[in-house]
């Protein structure tokens, strides 16, 4: 019988694994920018970088749609791979 391969500790896996990822997030700004600024940071450090913040465009971009954590978080991980500055833009978060 051959053994399954050893996987990561579910610590070392990127967050966005352990969320319940087809859920709708809660509505209110203040708690979409407070997840995302929680998300920001465990994945800041994950990829060993500082945690940049996000841009007043960016705060809106975030508050102006419903958002499901798989998508919240795809978009924060790639912003936070992609960005070079101190913060976040709304171009970061966007689709293209």
């Amino acid at each position: 019988m051959k053994r399954p391969e050893k996987r990561q500790p579910i610590t070392d896996r990127p967050l966005w694994n352990h969320l319940r990822l087809v859920h709708p997030l809660p509505e209110t700004d203040g708690e979409i920018l407070s997840l995302a600024t929680h998300l920001l940071e465990q994945f800041a450090a994950t990829q060993g970088k500082d945690t940049p913040g996000f841009s007043l465009e960016a705060a809106q971009f975030l508050a102006r749609r419903r958002w499901v954590a798989a998508e919240l978080a795809r978009r924060l991980w790639r912003a936070v791979q992609t960005n070079r500055g101190s913060l976040i833009t709304a171009a970061d978060l966007s689709e293209s």
